[in-house]
């Protein structure tokens, strides 16, 4: 039986989003749902712990990174399921009854909807024609809107600190490997708050080149002849794009997109002053998940 359950987020210098987040999640999980809202801030300088503040969050300090703020956040939840979310989510109104639904049917561990770019009308155009037209991948994950069973994400170790930028896929896996269930709600749709094309853009290049780092490929992942046909039929792309979501910067958005993941594709370790600057979690034996769970298979 699915009763309150505790809200958990993590923060760091989140004031631009913030607000409007937490005022969507407090319309999505009203109160006579909610147990305790615990929030992990990993240093902000800004007004972040005083919004949480204001909105009714408890506030612990934690090490920057999502590995570490994540885990401190399971340690404090003593609700047999929890909600985590991220301080850019918009979440839809419908968003617990959907996952209500996904996270009573057998073994599934965690339940979440989908989130589409606002921000970058270009992104935005190009995650809408995916969903429109059924080629939103199926397989989608995310850390940032998700109702997950307390119990099974302690059994398989909590949140992996692999990769600090592909924690959602480290963890998926792991949850795949327990033979547990990770199911998403592609009718559920919320929105991904982000500043724009280009601050979108060097965050898929920097989520890129820390995957190549770390050497992790999730689902998803395209390899040389999906990257060169990406890139060339790009122009095409973009222009179908763009006619369906009248949004015209799309024709040359798209292809400038898939021009630079490929060129990253080709010297993700030749660009070192592109590297992404987020802090390196420190990864020790007991750290880690068990390497069984990561074997692809």
């Amino acid at each position: 039986m699915l009763t309150k359950i505790d809200l958990v987020i993590w923060t760091f210098n989140s004031e631009r989003t913030l607000d409007q987040s937490l005022s969507s999640i407090e319309t999505a999980v009203p109160a006579q749902d909610t147990c305790h809202k615990i929030a992990v801030d990993g240093g902000s300088h800004d007004k972040t712990r005083s919004i949480l503040s204001d909105h009714g969050w408890e506030v612990f300090g934690s090490p920057r990174g999502i590995p570490h703020q994540a885990n401190m956040a399971l340690s404090l939840v003593d609700s047999d399921y929890y909600a985590s979310f991220e301080h850019d989510i918009l979440l839809n109104s419908g968003w617990l009854s959907s996952m209500k639904t996904l996270i009573r049917k057998p073994r599934v561990a965690v339940a979440q909807g989908i989130r589409i770019f606002q921000g970058s009308r270009v992104f935005e155009a190009v995650e809408k024609y995916q969903l429109l037209t059924g080629r939103f991948p199926r397989w989608f994950y995310s850390l940032d809107n998700n109702l997950c069973n307390t119990r099974i994400i302690r059994e398989i170790g909590g949140y992996p600190r692999i990769c600090p930028v592909s924690t959602d896929g480290v963890l998926r896996q792991a949850v795949l490997k327990a033979g547990y269930s990770w199911l998403t709600d592609l009718q559920c749709m919320s929105y991904h708050l982000r500043r724009g094309y280009w601050h979108q853009l060097k965050h898929h290049v920097q989520g890129y080149m820390y995957r190549r780092f770390f050497d992790w490929y999730g689902p998803g992942s395209e390899t040389f002849p999906k990257f060169l046909k990406g890139v060339f039929f790009s122009p095409v792309s973009g222009a179908l794009i763009a006619r369906h979501q009248r949004v015209f910067s799309a024709f040359p958005g798209y292809a400038i997109y898939r021009y630079v993941m490929f060129h990253h594709y080709l010297h993700a370790y030749t660009k070192p002053r592109l590297r992404p600057e987020i802090p390196l979690p420190n990864i020790g034996r007991a750290d880690d998940i068990s390497q069984s769970l990561l074997a692809h298979g």
